[in-house]
């Protein structure tokens, strides 16, 4: 009696969920459910597995898998209950046999896989559990046999003309009802329902492995349109680098209220240099990062202004063709959301630097100046697209001053003069912008119509010399400026 008891209790402990090792499709993987968290730290051995449970679910907890003969066949790592993190499987010989991310239970970045000996064998990048953007595979002599592109877990026409050697032909098993129903892989619904891409192994007789490329119909599989092999296609993926160049014109109005009013047409070139990393490295950890974007930007414009105001006894004062120019570079940092796609949004913020030189030493009564301003750009960015690559969307921008400084050469009037400096603390700009986008194959053509604010108060008091004598101070008065123009723009 006391033996059946045991028994019964033994079967009870097994089925309760504290045993966590399932096996599936024979020796071909080997899954581990999400450890439960204790309120006590321990270690155990079971079966070859070695967990890890923790009592903080917030700190990361590795878990291995062993092989029978005891070589280590796996590593996780589990956060709150669920895998991530990076995750390696092994041959038995010790070389890596796959290298994957997690996120939250789902394959999220990079992907890797390798041959026996060392040499890559696939690559692929994951979404939210399932493959997005270019897949390759290559022969075991490490060179590219096939090259595939997904989208949201789709295959679509392959990129290229590199194909299987026909000797060769890829396998694709379809994993049976009996053993999906019988066993618990841990993988999410889309793993469970894909096919399984099996390579020829060259005569090796290692542990059989899963791959990543598992879509069903992707080109070259059973039920695929062999026309889609021929066809050459357009990017599909986003390289992780973009550039844009282009020209724009534009008009400024600038006023210093019952002062003076300054107006005229600049025109310039500017570029920009965005880059998009998909994960990053930090020591032996791979992390899929918040700021998904940085952009740097710069802007050179010139043109002529004309000058009305008055002298200082009051005498209309008025200058022709004052040469100006303008230099803005910055360098910003966003995240751009996946939840909007193929709609994009994206936020932003960073560091800007403004430059603005109006000569009017041309003039007898007048002198060089010069405008600096540092500040902190802050906006929203959003694009959607329609039919025929068309996308149309805009930006909206506030430019926070962190601190600005204004320099009167004062001394084109009068040597004896000493040059102003006069530092500036308070101000804002702005910036809002239409954009109408038409996407081609290698080229984007992009028009925006944009208008630019900025709005400056008055400077502070700095002491007027004349031949090391103060004869007073010398006020930046607030002003204010408004430019509307047009940009077209080259994107590749």
């Amino acid at each position: 009696m006391t033996r059946t008891l045991k028994i019964f209790l033994l079967f009870i402990f097994a089925s309760s969920g504290f045993c966590p090792l399932l096996y599936a499709q024979g020796q071909d993987s080997l899954y581990l459910r999400a450890p439960k968290i204790s309120q006590e730290t321990k270690t155990v051995k079971q079966n070859s597995i070695q967990k890890t449970d923790s009592a903080n679910p917030l700190q990361p907890v590795e878990t291995k898998e062993y092989y029978d003969s005891g070589e280590l066949k796996a590593s996780y790592l589990y956060q709150n209950g669920k895998k991530n993190g990076p995750a390696k499987t092994y041959f038995k010989n010790g070389t890596v046999n796959d290298e994957v991310i997690y996120k939250n239970d789902k394959l999220n970045g990079s992907a890797r896989k390798y041959y026996e000996n060392g040499i890559l064998h696939q690559e692929a990048f994951f979404k939210n559990g399932v493959l997005e953007g270019k897949g390759k595979i290559y022969d075991s002599k490490g060179q590219l046999a096939e090259e595939y592109v997904y989208k949201k877990g789709k295959p679509i026409i392959p990129r290229g003309k590199q194909e299987v050697k026909k000797s060769e032909p890829p396998k694709v098993v379809e994993k049976k009802e009996q053993e999906r129903s019988d066993m618990d892989s841990g993988l999410s619904p889309e793993e469970e329902t894909a096919l399984v891409l099996r390579a020829p192994r060259s005569g090796t007789q290692s542990e059989p492995e899963f791959f990543y490329l598992r879509s069903p119909g992707w080109a070259g599989a059973p039920g695929s349109e062999s026309k889609k092999e021929e066809e050459t296609v357009k990017k599909e993926e986003a390289s992780p680098w973009e550039f844009e160049a282009g020209y724009e014109t534009s008009q400024i109005v600038y006023k210093e209220p019952t002062v003076m009013r300054q107006s005229g047409y600049m025109q310039g070139v500017f570029f920009s240099v965005t880059h998009r990393p998909k994960y990053l490295q930090i020591k032996s950890l791979t992390y899929e990062p918040w700021l998904n974007m940085f952009r740097y930007d710069f802007r050179y414009a010139f043109g002529e202004m004309y000058y009305k105001g008055r002298l200082s006894n009051g005498t209309p004062y008025n200058v022709d063709d004052i040469p100006d120019y303008m230099i803005e570079t910055r360098l910003v940092a966003g995240h751009e959301f996946e939840e909007f796609d193929p709609a994009k949004l994206a936020l932003y913020f960073g560091l800007g630097y403004r430059y603005l030189n109006d000569d009017m030493s041309i003039d007898p009564a007048g002198y060089e100046r010069e405008s600096n301003y540092v500040y902190i750009p802050v906006g929203v960015e959003y694009m959607k697209p329609t039919k025929d690559d068309w996308w149309y969307g805009g930006m909206l921008e506030f430019d926070g001053l962190v601190g600005g400084w204004q320099i009167s050469h004062v001394s084109n009037v009068n040597p004896g003069y000493g040059d102003l400096t006069n530092n500036q603390t308070k101000g804002f700009g702005g910036k809002f912008s239409l954009r109408l986008q038409k996407k081609a194959q290698d080229l984007d053509f992009l028009l925006e119509p944009y208008y630019r604010y900025w709005y400056m108060a008055d400077s502070e008091l700095t002491p007027w010399l004349l031949n090391g004598v103060s004869i007073g101070s010398g006020l930046e008065p607030r002003n204010h400026s408004n430019e509307y123009g047009v940009r077209f723009i080259a994107r590749f």
